[in-house]
């Protein structure tokens, strides 16, 4: 086989195999993980608050992972906004009811337990 030829066999099989590797997902699924990070983002407001230095571990890591996740959260996004606009509510709202309880458990925590929550947060973004 020629060199060219096979470059060109070995790159369409790359594509192939890195599309068939594509996670594909349903809209209820991305649903589920765009409030999974809406609730991570909410959870790092409260460990940026009172641990010092975790904004600048966990905001680069969550944009990388938002890049990484960017269509599964553009349809998680749209599936939320028809859910609130059937419900008669603003998306804020419906975020804000979402997050509330765990952020208000949060807020109460000790130093001791927070840390450990804040430290699933990191893990949970990639940022350790």
């Amino acid at each position: 086989m020629k060199p060219c030829l096979r470059l060109l066999c070995i790159s369409i099989l790359g594509l192939f195999a890195a599309t068939a590797s594509a996670q594909v997902t349903t809209a209820e699924e991305d649903r589920a993980l765009f409030m999974e990070a809406l609730e991570q983002q909410s959870k790092a407001k409260v460990c940026s608050a009172r641990i010092p230095d975790f904004g600048d571990k966990f905001k680069p890591a969550f944009l990388k992972w938002k890049i990484k996740h960017e269509a599964i959260l553009r349809t998680g996004d749209a599936f939320i906004r028809t859910e609130a606009v059937k419900e008669r509510v603003t998306i804020e709202e419906k975020v804000s009811a979402a997050t509330r309880e765990v952020t208000q458990r949060m807020e109460a925590d000790s130093l001791m337990v927070l840390q450990e929550k804040c430290k699933a947060v990191l893990l949970w973004v990639g940022a350790i």
